[in-house]
């Protein structure tokens, strides 16, 4: 990389918060133009790799926050002050420093700001240019996770669909058979180009759960389906609603191919692992509702008194 000033700072705009930021701003070659990146996921730690290294080699003052979150967003349960941080008030605490600092080094008082990020760096993305629109010349917002509180619940919808019993559970064998039903039915004959429905506009395949080769009473295998496994099936393909109200909380998963374990992940049928979306939302959810950093999952009790209104 380039030679480069780094700047390390701890903000604290509330007596709860503690801001982690870093500013790197290159000692040759600037390129007259300032670079504010987006975290991922829960954040606790400077995502270098997400836009800084990148920007610094593009001649960027480029800059990074860990949102707050440090160590572990889970212990931000029960303190309010730190999910704001982590919604938009981190990010703009990190505008400001990085905008300052920029200034001062460079002796500027007039250059460009960017903003880019992806998932959680596009609600970033997005926050910024809603709330602090002065913050920002332009904002690239890739994937963002918006809407966030009812995309964390259509996670913990498809979690609890495919984990509301042991035997709803689908093995990886029995993805790749449904995965193969969904291409047969729904997949293009031309090899993917443009003119492929399934490609373009996923929503067009009205795959049935029901038409699945059923197992024998009492059985269970790879090639057939147990009735959970087809209600899990169902409840993916239905979406997350209020259990209430039934009113939509996030549109649904649309059927997609998904082959093994270690396949990119499809809406239509998460990740099972400890890992997922859905396991680690589901966790936060618990830690959220029971004001108890230890507990490991919502309950279904729970995830109905956390449901979105309106």
């Amino acid at each position: 990389m380039p030679p480069f000033c780094r700047v390390e700072a701890i903000v604290t705009p509330t007596p709860d918060s503690k801001i982690g930021i870093e500013v790197w701003l290159p000692s040759e070659s600037w390129n007259g133009r300032f670079l504010g990146t987006g975290n991922g996921g829960g954040a606790g730690s400077i995502a270098y790799g997400m836009g800084m290294i990148e920007g610094l080699r593009r001649g960027f003052a480029v800059a990074n926050t860990d949102l707050g979150t440090a160590p572990d967003i889970n212990l931000t349960v029960d303190h309010p002050e730190r999910w704001t941080d982590f919604g938009h008030r981190a990010t703009h605490e990190m505008t400001c420093v990085g905008k300052l600092l920029v200034g001062a080094f460079y002796k500027s008082e007039s250059f460009r700001s960017y903003f880019e990020g992806c998932s959680t760096g596009g609600q970033q993305a997005l926050g910024s240019a809603l709330r602090y629109p002065d913050d920002y010349d332009g904002v690239l917002a890739g994937d963002p996770g918006n809407n966030r509180t009812h995309v964390a619940t259509s996670f913990l919808w498809n979690y609890n669909a495919l984990n509301e019993t042991p035997s709803s559970r689908l093995s990886p064998a029995s993805l790749a058979m449904v995965s193969k039903a969904v291409i047969d039915q729904c997949g293009g004959k031309d090899g993917g180009a443009s003119g492929d429905a399934f490609l373009t506009d996923p929503r067009q395949c009205r795959f049935d759960p029901e038409t699945l080769p059923r197992c024998e009473p009492g059985a269970a295998g790879d090639q057939c389906l147990t009735e959970p496994q087809v209600g899990a099936l169902h409840k993916l393909y239905a979406g997350a609603v209020n259990p209430r109200t039934h009113e939509r909380i996030y549109p649904a998963s649309r059927p997609a191919a998904r082959t093994s374990p270690s396949a990119p992940r499809s809406k239509a049928i998460p990740r099972l692992g400890p890992t997922s979306s859905s396991t680690s939302s589901n966790g936060r959810l618990g830690r959220a509702l029971t004001r108890n950093p230890s507990t490991s999952t919502a309950t279904s009790t729970a995830w109905t008194r956390s449901c979105p209104r309106g």
